[in-house]
């Protein structure tokens, strides 16, 4: 992919003779040289290398620009990469990426707190189990939640042992014919 990076280059010219005599145009032999030495020194590296050590690539550039120039009689004090520009196409799939990324991310955070409660709940039951008093306010408890609430919902109590009876009593019946 392209990719294009803005940078300044501050530099001086403590020798007049020899920008004159060993280079025609000082000024745009400096801006000529920057862009190469630019070029080739981001072009070794990967985005997240030139994000993450800009500082790093910019006294490299400027230490090959000043040893370059120092036979024009131009000294380069400081380089500085202002920002990197990606093409749209590329940007476009970087946050698609990251997205993706955050996603996944979201989705074992979630599976955590799933198994987090699904632990909470199973402790819960235990001790619900210990005690079938604790169990039978449980559920009064849940009853007088759900007549608290202002709502059309009718809740008919059926004790579970009615239920299991019921369940085992049609077992036993055999169908007539």
């Amino acid at each position: 992919y392209q990719r294009r990076v803005r940078g300044v280059v501050f530099f001086q010219v403590f020798d007049p003779v020899k920008s004159v005599v060993n280079v025609s145009a000082a000024n745009l032999a400096v801006e000529n040289l920057a862009q190469t030495s630019i070029r080739n020194h981001v072009g070794t590296q990967t985005l997240k290398e030139i994000l993450r050590e800009k500082d790093r690539l910019s006294h490299q550039i400027c230490e090959a620009l000043d040893e370059a120039t120092h036979v024009w009689g131009i000294k380069v004090h400081r380089v500085e990469l202002k920002d990197v520009v990606l093409p749209e196409s590329l940007t476009r799939a970087m946050a698609i990426e990251a997205e993706a990324t955050r996603e996944a991310r979201a989705k074992v955070v979630s599976a955590r707190g799933e198994e987090e409660a699904a632990v909470a709940l199973r402790e819960a039951s235990d001790l619900l189990m210990e005690s079938p008093a604790s169990l039978h306010l449980r559920y009064l408890q849940t009853m007088e939640e759900i007549a608290g609430e202002r709502n059309r919902t009718v809740v008919i109590p059926i004790p579970s042992e009615l239920l299991h009876s019921l369940h085992s009593y049609d077992k036993q019946i055999v169908p007539r014919y």
